[in-house]
Parts: structure tokens; C-alpha cells; sequence
């Protein structure tokens, strides 16, 4: 891929005409909208240190261009998309932007993961120049149409056999705790070892990383409910607050305390 490098100087170019955007600019409550198949933030940009996830990642900015170091490859643009496994950075001064990240195995990611591999690095903002963000909608319908600029509006095809369907629809439910590969089996009709395999093969990641994703996902959703750091980790598997702030930092970049400053929705993405 042929990516531009910008120098040091146009990024200190791209930070103040975010800043002369921003005053001319508004936007309100900082949203994160939390369901099986997508996480979707709303609100001003910021930086995430490098990390990688198995999401595909979609960056809008909507006052202007940010920084995104792909694997090396450094880009400038207003909205780009990452592979799922990619390792990436991003620098966004703007102060109002989307961030999608969209499970690949779903039937609605794959075909973002499609468009991920042959775009990637390179400055959509064709796609999405008209597109406004309406702090009255709900996330999820500003989410479906994020994702129809990128794949249409047509009904979702899935990808995945009935066992792999059910073991999701399982782990979809999980609600503490760490769920288990026995139980997902069961659902599955299939033994462990088969449901191992099919599993990966399918989804793309092994069962207990795919577990890993889950968990993180329930302690969002345990902060949306009220509950500190702690609580959330401790409700989630996790050992400690600390454990989480590694995984999590690990996963996207950031420390689990954002979460304290956003309101959380937790909803069914319609997947």
C-alpha cells in the first residue's frame, strides 16, 4: 500500500485547524453505545496509544483530519478504517467524531471487513462528508448509518454455520462472570473439542479470546449500570480493577476510567 507520511509539522498544521475548528463548534454528551457486534463512540477525539483488536475499526472525524499510524504506515485523513488484528494509533484533535468498531464475523461485519482490507490507511471522507451526527437519534440507528455508507442498506447475510450461531447467541447473553466453553458447547450441540475448532475457523480467534472480547464488553456494560471499577472488573472475571486496565488498554488504547466520563448505552445490535 502506497500510504503519505506527514511530517511534523503538518501535524502541528492538522492540530490547530482542528483547534480553530472546534471553536466555531459544539457538541454535546460523550456516548458510547455498547452491544454484541458493534461499540460505537460518539463525542470529542482524543489519542489511544498502540494496540490491536479483532473489531474492524472505523474513524470519522467530522471538524477535520486526525493521525493514524497503521502498522507503521502513517496516514492523515477525516475517516479511514482498520482491519480487524491491525495494530494502530490514532491522534484526533477534533471535537466531534465517530469511532465504530465492528465485529468481522457478524453478518453485518464482513462486509465491513471486506471494504477494511482493500481501503485501508486511505481518507474516506468522500463517504461520509455529508453524513451529520443528530445528538437526538439514538446511537444504534447513527451506527446502521455509519455502516450503510460503507455496505448498503441491504438485509445482513450470515456467514457463520448453526453451532457457531448458537455458541455466540450464548455468549451474547452472558451477563457476569466468565462464560464458559462447556456451556457454549452445549448450546452448540457439539462436543468442546469440535466447537474449539469450528469456532476459530469461523469467527477468526480462538474461543478464549473471543471470551476475553466478551468480558470486556460486560464490564462496560456493568459501568453503564453504575458500578465503579472494581465492581465492574471483579462482575467481569477479572481479578482486579488493575487486571482490567491492562486488558483494556491492551484492546483499545485507553484506560477503563474514559468510561467514567461517557454515558454508556447497552443495547441489542441488530447483528
Amino acid at each position: 500500500m502506497d500510504f503519505k507520511h506527514p511530517s511534523r509539522s503538518q501535524r502541528e498544521r492538522t492540530r490547530r485547524e482542528n483547534r480553530r475548528l472546534q471553536s466555531s463548534t459544539s457538541y454535546g454528551t460523550t456516548s458510547l453505545y455498547v452491544s454484541p457486534g458493534l461499540v460505537l463512540y460518539l463525542g470529542p477525539g482524543g489519542s489511544a496509544q498502540a494496540h490491536a483488536h479483532h473489531a474492524v475499526q472505523l474513524v470519522c472525524s467530522f471538524d477535520g483530519p486526525f493521525v493514524l499510524d497503521l502498522a507503521g504506515d502513517v496516514v492523515s485523513a477525516r475517516s479511514a478504517l482498520v482491519p480487524s488484528g491491525v495494530r494502530h494509533s490514532f491522534d484526533c484533535d477534533a471535537e466531534r467524531m465517530a469511532l465504530a468498531l465492528i465485529e468481522p464475523h457478524r453478518a453485518r461485519g464482513a462486509g465491513v471487513e471486506e471494504q477494511a482490507k482493500k481501503l485501508a490507511g486511505q481518507d474516506l471522507s468522500d463517504l461520509f462528508e455529508d453524513l451529520h451526527l443528530d445528538e437526538t437519534e439514538p446511537v444504534d440507528v447513527t451506527g446502521q448509518r455509519l455502516l450503510a455508507r460503507l455496505v448498503g442498506q441491504g438485509p445482513p447475510t450470515s456467514v457463520l454455520s448453526e453451532p457457531v450461531l448458537a455458541a455466540l447467541g450464548y455468549l451474547d447473553g452472558a451477563v457476569v462472570g466468565r462464560p464458559r466453553l462447556e456451556e457454549a458447547a452445549k448450546a452448540a450441540c457439539l462436543s468442546a473439542s469440535r466447537l474449539t475448532h469450528l469456532f476459530s475457523s469461523e469467527v477468526g480467534m480462538p474461543f478464549r479470546r473471543y471470551v476475553l472480547w466478551v468480558r470486556l464488553r460486560l464490564a462496560v456494560q456493568a459501568v453503564s449500570a453504575g458500578a465503579n471499577l472494581t465492581e465492574a472488573a471483579i462482575g467481569a472475571g477479572f481479578s482486579d480493577s488493575a487486571h482490567l486496565s491492562r486488558v483494556f488498554r491492551q484492546s483499545f488504547g485507553l484506560p477503563p476510567s474514559a468510561l467514567l466520563r461517557m454515558s454508556v448505552a447497552s443495547e441489542h445490535w441488530p447483528s
